[in-house]
């Protein structure tokens, strides 16, 4: 009896033990991103192909998805819920479902997606997921990964009067009018489309100068932000127009490649000759560098997984 009685005892402490105790590993629900806000980012590195996550202090947490062995190139990423990501891969050409405590299973796999991948953004009006293809094209997919339209033509395919073909395009991103702005690389011409029942339903041309852009993105504070190829950093309305630079120090930021907007306000860029993610507010403020190391090298994309 009082073996039984020993034995309750110290199982009882052995519960409240582990009950009380810190909390840690890859699997814990903090680290999921249940109860914390995390950085997550792309590198394109040949030899670091990797999808890494950080804290929001800068500290490297884990390498998510590596597909080095598969030889994919990990470029866009979008906020699929609060424990998994959605990374579009250059290789296989397709879109895997990343989570926060690691691994990843494919969730679009398309024979229509065949040219070269690029950045993949979520529409937070509707849920569904747009993406760049061969640098010409707009894929659209569903929020369960069903392509919009199933067959034909994709969302934006070569020109739609009055805007030429795209060329190379680079980022996307959805206004507060629920438009698509596809910003492209090699030329100062944006486009703002329409969004129709499947398809782009009409088209407006945008000369964004003084330079062209490597990504964009919707901020909170009611402006568009996005990083020029002249290493500046610029403030823009909803409708592109009337882009103001706020930051040009080529020693913190230099040959930009992402952003992404911090739960503060704050904006994180992609530093691509530094190798190195730096943080600035939209006033240009330097507030510091986020993080340097193997993961931040050729950065693709950054996005922000809000804890719950």
């Amino acid at each position: 009896m009082l073996l039984l009685i020993k034995y309750f005892f110290l199982s009882l402490l052995c519960f409240v033990t582990l009950s009380c105790g810190k909390k840690s590993g890859t699997f814990f629900a903090g680290a999921l991103g249940l109860g914390a806000d995390r950085v997550i980012i792309t590198s394109q590195l040949a030899t670091v192909l990797t999808v890494s996550m950080y804290d929001m202090e800068g500290n490297f947490l884990a390498t998510l998805a590596d597909y080095q062995t598969e030889n994919n190139g990990p470029r866009g990423l979008a906020v699929y819920d609060a424990t998994n990501v959605l990374v579009s891969l250059d290789g296989d050409d397709r879109v895997d479902k990343v989570s926060l405590g690691g691994g990843y299973s494919a969730f679009i796999q398309s024979s229509l997606l065949t040219g070269t991948i690029g950045k993949i953004i979520k529409n937070p009006n509707t849920g569904d997921y747009f993406l760049i293809e061969s640098n010409t094209m707009i894929e659209r997919f569903s929020g369960d990964g069903q392509r919009l339209p199933a067959a034909g033509l994709s969302f934006v395919s070569g020109a739609f009067a009055p805007c030429a073909a795209p060329g190379s395009l680079r980022a996307l991103v959805v206004n507060n009018s629920g438009d698509l702005i596809a910003t492209q690389l090699s030329s100062a011409v944006s486009f703002r489309y329409t969004i129709g029942l499947a398809r782009a339903s009409a088209c407006t041309a945008i000369a964004v100068l003084p330079t062209t852009t490597s990504d964009i993105i919707n901020h909170s504070d009611g402006n568009l932000y996005w990083i020029g190829n002249n290493n500046q950093v610029y403030r823009a309305t909803q409708d592109l127009t009337g882009s103001t630079s706020i930051s040009n120090n080529v020693s913190i930021i230099a040959a930009p490649t992402a952003m992404a907007e911090l739960p503060n306000g704050d904006l994180l860029i992609a530093s691509n000759t530094t190798d190195s993610l730096e943080v600035i507010g939209t006033d240009g403020t330097y507030r510091g560098s986020f993080h340097k190391g193997v993961h931040t090298q050729q950065v693709h994309s950054i996005v922000v997984v809000r804890g719950q």
